[in-house]
């Protein structure tokens, strides 16, 4: 039944019309490239990203990634220090 055309078709209709399409996935893609709540999903994200489009073999990603995340920790660590301090004041 599944090697029908007209089965296939309608299914594949069925999952673009739920979001399983190429534009969706760039956008959740996107999606969590940009966020900053889960910092491991974020590297994921962006590593997948580099690895489509060929950007860095996966020592240089893994160090390039390395380096964001210990910047944005210190930057977070700031941030939380000064809250700290506003709020102790």
């Amino acid at each position: 039944m599944l090697s029908k055309d007209n089965v296939c078709e309608y299914i594949n209709k069925l999952l673009d019309a739920k979001g399983y399409n190429d534009e969706n996935i760039q956008k959740q893609h996107l999606f969590c490239i940009n966020q900053f709540s889960e910092l491991g999903v974020k590297m994921k994200a962006i590593a997948e990203y580099n690895k489509v489009t060929g950007k860095y073999s996966d020592d240089k990603l893994n160090d390039s990634l390395r380096e964001i995340m210990k910047k944005d920790i210190e930057e977070r660590n700031k941030l939380k220090a000064k809250k700290y301090d506003n709020n102790t004041k």
